[in-house]
């Protein structure tokens, strides 16, 4: 009967750790699984600073761009406005010309 009990235990210690077995098995397949998950997210996210500081270097010079446009777009407005006044000073001296041909015949 003591062997009997004996035994029992033993079984059911024997089954405790064959469950105990298979669920360090599924456990090591999750590590697994959740390894190349990290993985992938690893390479998602160097891919992603990447792309960052292609479009960081993309704005970088869209700014400079900008700037350059600016700086034209102030040089455009100062030669239209001495444009303009050369145009004037021209169609003044045409006048004064023209007014001294007058008087000269």
């Amino acid at each position: 009967r003591a062997t009997a009990d004996k035994a029992s235990k033993l079984e059911s210690t024997v089954e405790v750790y064959r469950k105990k077995l298979q669920d360090l098995n599924d456990f090591r397949r999750q590590v697994k699984s959740l390894q190349e998950t990290n993985m992938m997210y690893m390479h998602n996210t160097v891919s992603l600073e990447e792309e960052l500081k292609k479009a960081n270097a993309a704005r970088a010079q869209l700014e400079t761009y900008k700037r350059q446009v600016q700086e034209l777009h102030n040089k455009l407005s100062e030669e239209s406005k001495r444009a303009d006044k050369l145009a004037f000073e021209m169609k003044r001296l045409e006048e004064k010309y023209e007014a001294l041909m007058k008087e000269k015949e």
